[in-house]
């Protein structure tokens, strides 16, 4: 299993194994602009998007929040090597939205239900059906009752009938539509969220939502199974947010039990009254069942959809995918849940497993994951029930064919090693292959370097006695390299004068050089974290527009412990620490 390190609680986290070989694993993460996960581990340690997807052992991998114009992409993320590539990005607004849908190919030796369930027949690009499709110069709509293109379209369409508001609605890249071999639609989204709060803007949320599950709910009419993962921008019960239950306490609404497990029935009245303190978390609790157990009717006709995730976990407390990161609201864990799963019955009772992964950071969100048991009852008789064919309707609108990468190579893919494929690796266990010899031909640059210009890095040249332990494990920075998304490792190589006229630092020690240069007047608050910057803003004080540090944690009023522990004891067994603020306070002006 892949390990790193949880900062939260010092403890080893996982990237657990997949349920089984037969088990397909979905993968959902809003990534909050693509470019900027390369600052994050262990983002910046797989040089690219196939590394972070194999990484993660998955099948089906949704990003949400590109932030990516057509012009950023490349062949790096519209063909990774050994996975489907299907992005949607916004038609006008530039740097926003868009999502991005990457299937796995599966290997020639792999159970026969993992070839069905990774073939994708027919990918769609929005939820209403009215955008054009590429190359039929007519919608998804009319091109269903077109011979020529009906075997692309998905169908099951929602009752919208205004051509002009569909295509508005599904003009900002917020979803990609795919069936899967086996008879499962995936649709993934990215939903409206309204941040600020306009009527417009709540009017184009509601109608989004409506519009998702409906057409849910007529591929479920058609024979489909189908799975909504993304970033649903609701979230469904009181105990997915913090917020709110922070809230409840502070008004006296809400009542704090003996034992955690007794919260939602000591709130009852509270809990059922959330659940449609909003049309939105109306809508969405409208169309998926009851798991609180608190619901007199459970099973109602318009009842359609699991919380997948919830219902595996049971009642979970602070199961938290979002966080105010402008608040430092992370290390607290004072977030909410509004990144789902939501399966119709037959495909949700496959699934084996299914949780939040907090420890990968990258973005102010976390990812998700599902895994579903292909050899359970329901799936294998939804894909017997299906029409399977190796043939792939697909390819006018795999991201390289769209946006017209075709087959180039991204320029990251020159600073790779070579990788031996599958069939090769067979083949050399079985026969003995004549090895062929290449000599490579070192490139040297004609033009004179400068004495007058040094480079920058040769300010954080290392001295010649310093010494690196692992060379394959430290990566370099180098004046030469590329800008890809990704960092990319330097290859294994001996000492020569060439390699030494370059100045080279490794990433470890740039690291600790720039903490050095911009972190050393940081003092340490009592928990020996960082402090936070902050200004006096009070008018009434003597001294506003003064700079101060302070601990960057919340104070314990802002948020809630369910626990008995009400703080933090030292390490030498002193007097509890509080474990949301401890005072520190130090003037940085005077």
């Amino acid at each position: 299993m892949t390990e790193i390190e949880n900062e939260n609680d010092n403890e080893p986290a996982e990237i657990p194994e997949k349920y089984s070989e037969t088990s397909l694993r979905l993968v959902s993460y809003n990534v909050n602009g693509i470019k900027t996960l390369k600052n994050y581990s262990p983002w910046n340690e797989r040089p690219g998007y196939d590394d972070a997807f194999r990484y993660m052992k998955a099948d089906v991998v949704t990003f949400q929040e590109l932030k990516l114009q057509r012009s950023d992409i490349d062949a790096s993320i519209a063909n990774p090597s050994g996975y489907l590539s299907f992005i949607t990005v916004p038609q006008s607004k530039k740097g926003y939205s868009g999502v991005g849908v990457f299937v796995r190919k599966p290997c020639s030796n792999e159970p026969d239900i993992i070839k069905q369930a990774l073939t994708v027949r027919r990918a769609e690009e929005g939820i209403t059906g009215f955008l054009h499709m590429r190359g039929a110069r007519q919608s998804y709509r009319d091109c269903l009752s077109d011979d020529k293109y009906r075997e692309r379209c998905i169908g099951g369409y929602p009752s919208l009938d205004d051509p002009v508001q569909g295509r508005h609605l599904d003009s900002e890249g917020r979803c990609i539509v795919l069936e899967l071999g086996i008879g499962l639609v995936v649709i993934s989204v990215y939903c409206p969220a309204n941040s600020m709060c306009t009527v417009e803007g709540e009017d184009f949320r509601l109608l989004f939502l409506q519009c998702l599950f409906e057409r849910a709910e007529n591929l479920l009419r058609k024979g489909k199974q189908v799975v909504i993962m993304g970033d649903i921008n609701v979230s469904p019960n009181l105990i997915d947010s913090d917020e709110y239950i922070s809230d409840g306490f502070e008004k006296g609404t809400l009542i704090k039990p003996n034992e955690v497990s007794e919260f939602e029935a000591a709130n009852r009245e509270e809990v059922l009254k959330y659940k449609t303190c909003t049309e939105s978390k109306g809508l969405l609790n409208g169309f998926t069942f009851d798991n609180t157990g608190l619901e007199e009717e459970n099973r109602g006709h318009d009842k359609i959809l699991h919380d997948v995730t919830r219902e595996l976990q049971g009642r979970r407390m602070k199961m938290y995918t979002v966080w105010n990161t402008l608040k430092n609201n992370r290390p607290q864990n004072i977030g909410s849940r509004i990144d789902l799963f939501l399966a119709t019955s037959g495909i949700a009772s496959s699934a084996k497993g299914s949780d939040i992964w907090p420890f990968l950071y990258g973005s102010d969100h976390c990812p998700i994951y599902c895994d579903f048991d292909l050899e359970s009852k329901a799936v294998k008789e939804l894909a017997e029930s299906s029409k399977y064919g190796t043939r792939c309707n697909c390819k006018h609108l795999d991201a390289k064919n769209y946006y017209c990468v075709g087959n180039s190579r991204s320029i990251d893919s020159f600073f790779r090693k070579p990788e031996k494929h599958a069939v090769e690796e067979e083949e050399e266990g079985h026969h003995t292959k004549k090895e062929k010899t290449t000599e490579h031909t070192i490139y040297v640059s004609r033009k004179r370097g400068s004495k007058e210009q040094s480079s920058l890095f040769g300010f954080f040249s290392v001295g010649k006695t310093a010494r690196v332990e692992s060379v394959t494990e430290v990566r370099t920075l180098d004046a030469t390299s590329s800008s890809s998304l990704f960092v990319t490792e330097d290859e294994d190589g001996s000492d020569s004068e060439a390699a030494e006229s370059h100045k080279k630092i490794s990433v470890q020690e740039f690291r600790k050089l720039l903490q050095t240069a911009s972190c050393s007047t940081i003092p340490l608050c009592r928990h020996h974290e960082r402090c936070a910057f902050r200004t006096v803003k009070s008018s009434n004080s003597g001294n506003v527009g003064k700079k101060f540090w302070c601990c960057a944690r919340r104070t314990k009023s802002e948020t809630w412990d369910l626990s008995k522990d009400d703080g933090l004891r030292k390490a030498d067994g002193g007097e509890a620490l509080d474990e949301y603020n401890c005072g520190y306070f130090k003037w940085a002006t005077k």
